[in-house]
């Protein structure tokens, strides 16, 4: 089972963190230069996407977890309070 405590979530970016200082086209080169490394985490990140994702599939296939009690379910509620 995946250990959700062991997920990162978003935190402050030592690159960003003068953004307020800079001209336009700096924010906007920064931004740019902030938005390549997303495909690259995503990448190196996929074998736990995967396993989250067989794990889900698992789930669903024994009635889901939309009782509250699966802990993918409570981290999701708790992470996405909006949306689920």
């Amino acid at each position: 089972m995946i250990d959700l405590k062991k997920l990162q979530t978003e935190s402050n970016n030592l690159n960003t963190k003068n953004i307020d200082n800079l001209d336009t086209i700096d924010i906007l080169k920064l931004i740019n230069e902030e938005d390549k490394i997303v495909p690259k985490k995503v990448e190196s990140a996929l074998p736990q996407i995967e396993a989250l994702v067989e794990e889900l599939s698992i789930s669903m296939k024994k009635g889901g977890f939309s009782s509250g009690h699966h802990p993918l379910w409570r981290f999701l509620r708790s992470s996405t309070p909006n949306l689920i």
